[in-house]
């Protein structure tokens, strides 16, 4: 009985880092969305087009590169 115990702690434990390592990957994804957002409202009201390059670039020197 202690011996199942154990490993349920253990796989809690697996999961909680888990779900952590999920949170943390949702939050870079909801920042990388709202940094896309903000270039696509920019491209709107400007109409420029060169506009997505800037953004693309700063993104490129943020680190959120694709996977």
């Amino acid at each position: 009985m202690e011996n199942d115990q154990e490993k349920l702690k253990e796989y809690i434990a697996l999961l909680r880092r888990e779900l952590e390592r999920v949170k943390q990957l949702l939050q870079e994804s909801n920042s990388v969305i709202r940094e896309c957002r903000k270039g696509f409202e920019a491209i709107s009201q400007t109409g420029n087009t060169r506009v997505a390059d800037v953004f693309l670039e700063g993104m490129d020197e943020e680190g959120a590169d694709e996977e």
